[in-house]
């Protein structure tokens, strides 16, 4: 029976969780085309609301273009 390097699961466990985070980060920002911030404000009862604002990388005051705020979930949670 073969026995498994610890050392080298645990590197391949790492170059995975490396590249899916960076997939998924260029995905979210349509591969550059999209700038993506974290806001927070305050809503009508004095809740802390958080959300991620979408802007198309090109726009400037310039040339303005639409964005989209997206609000997540339940108590400030963005899962």
């Amino acid at each position: 029976m073969t026995k498994i390097n610890p050392g080298l699961i645990s590197l391949a466990l790492l170059l995975t969780m490396i590249i899916s985070s960076f997939l998924a980060y260029s995905v979210m920002s349509s591969f550059g085309y999209v700038t993506v911030q974290d806001v927070r404000f305050y809503g009508p009862n004095n809740e802390l609301i958080s959300a991620h604002l979408y802007v198309p990388a090109d726009a400037t005051p310039q040339k303005p273009a639409p964005g989209i705020l997206a609000i997540h979930g339940y108590n400030n949670q963005k899962e």
